[in-house]
């Protein structure tokens, strides 16, 4: 391919990007940065805060859903769980697999907010890292945020069909959230 080619640059682009976001993800599982490496360090600059926003509008998403498509959702999974460690699975009744459902759904649902949460701390935990800000003081700072967006989070179900606020919602996602960040400081190398 030419230079001057549209595609070169495409491909060049695509090319350097594939490359940085792999070793960003790559350091986040390990939890380390060498701020030696320039290029890796300034892609980690710029995807971890892309990846915070990216999550939280996944979680606006799943919080635009009503209750009913909601539920929905909640109880495929929970089908899936019991087709998984249940080995009668198959052969329990739809009143039985029901049952199983409504027993298990609420723990389903609530590690899910614990999750998501814990998700998003890493990614806005990670970038405050990239900038050479860590500690307890980033830590907090990260979890405000994470507990700040799960409060707004809960304002916006105010406005969808069948969805109502908790504040039970709001401590859950808060400690995941922070379980998120603990997980990071625990794997992770301290900032220098």
């Amino acid at each position: 391919m030419k230079h001057g080619d549209g595609q070169w640059l495409g491909w060049r682009a695509k090319h350097w990007l594939r490359r940085h976001v792999s070793m960003v993800m790559q350091e986040s599982l390990i939890g380390e940065f060498d701020l030696s490496k320039s290029d890796t360090h300034k892609a980690c600059k710029i995807v971890y805060p892309i990846l915070a926003i990216a999550w939280m509008g996944l979680i606006f998403f799943m919080s635009s859903r009503n209750g009913e498509q909601s539920s929905s959702m909640s109880d495929t999974l929970c089908m899936w769980i019991g087709s998984i460690f249940i080995k009668s699975w198959k052969m329990y009744t739809a009143s039985d697999k029901a049952a199983f459902v409504e027993s298990i759904s609420f723990c389903v649902r609530k590690t899910a907010h614990m999750t998501e949460y814990a998700i998003l701390m890493v990614f806005v935990y990670q970038s405050f890292r990239a900038r050479g800000k860590c500690g307890w003081k980033a830590f907090f700072l990260a979890l405000a945020i994470c507990a700040a967006y799960a409060a707004s989070d809960e304002l916006h179900q105010m406005f969808v069909g069948e969805r109502s606020p908790q504040v039970r919602d709001v401590m859950i996602d808060t400690c995941g959230a922070a379980i998120g960040g603990l997980l990071v400081r625990g794997f992770g190398k301290y900032c220098r």
